[in-house]
């Protein structure tokens, strides 16, 4: 593969927040997956796919953590080729040479599955994920109620947004609609670790703007999965499973004291 230091650089950047740490469960995903027009990082709960028609090869394991700490000081122009020779990983940045022995097998890196039959629309990326964020911070997080350490989106129009952790509350409503094909299908579930990855790679994300309404993201989702896509960004989240409390009943409907 060829490329640039600034264009890997990028990438890396954008995945980073789905690589998994050093106490990984699977010591492959500390790694990501480079070739055949993408690369990808992620857990078993949320991937990123970013598109890289350069990698035109087949997939192989980069080590996140040596390759980003090599390219951080480079300048950006540089060029920069990957190979791959048996076990070992060659780089060449400019006059710099580097070898890593190959972390393990692309087709061992275990990714989310298709999403099949979906439902979706498109929804403004900025206002969604800074309620989502927002309505995040009041989300369990003791890890003895899986229901609760999530964002609650409640489909129709408008959008509702929920966060609580038994003893806190907070909600909101956002001025568009996303329904599901499935009339049973009411409430999204998203792990609210999987909300701030999600931030996360947004913040680093190239944007692209409409005319007319800002930053539009494609939101695509069943009842287990969903995946949020503006331009060559795809993040895939696996949706937690359960019934989000009726929060609706918590809420007064007079307030006499102003």
């Amino acid at each position: 593969m060829k490329t640039t230091v600034q264009r890997l650089r990028h990438v890396l950047q954008v995945l980073g927040p789905a690589v998994a740490g050093k106490k990984a469960f699977l010591p492959i995903l500390r790694n990501v997956v480079v070739g055949q027009g993408r690369a990808w990082a992620g857990d078993l709960e949320t991937a990123v796919i970013i598109d890289m028609a350069e990698a035109v090869e087949e997939p192989v394991l980069l080590p996140y953590i040596h390759l980003s700490a090599l390219l951080k000081k480079i300048p950006g122009a540089t060029p920069l080729t990957i190979d791959r020779d048996g076990n070992r990983i060659k780089l060449t940045v400019g006059s710099i040479r580097a070898e890593y022995p190959v972390p393990g097998e692309a087709a061992d890196f275990p990714f989310l599955p298709p999403l099949g039959s979906v439902s979706g629309g498109q929804v403004d990326a900025d206002l969604f994920l800074k309620t989502a964020g927002a309505v995040s911070e009041y989300a369990a997080s003791d890890g003895s109620r899986p229901v609760l350490e999530c964002v609650c989106i409640t489909l129709g129009d408008p959008i509702e947004m929920a966060g609580a952790d038994g003893f806190r509350l907070a909600w909101g409503k956002l001025p568009m609609g996303l329904a599901a094909q499935d009339n049973t299908l009411k409430q999204l579930l998203v792990p609210t670790a999987a909300v701030h990855i999600l931030a996360k790679v947004w913040k680093v994300t190239e944007k692209h703007p409409t005319a007319d309404s800002g930053h539009m993201a494609a939101l695509k989702f069943t009842k287990d999965a969903l995946t949020f896509q503006h331009g060559a960004v795809t993040v895939r989240i696996k949706l937690a499973g359960g019934q989000f409390p009726v929060y609706e009943d918590l809420i007064p409907k007079e307030f006499p004291h102003k």
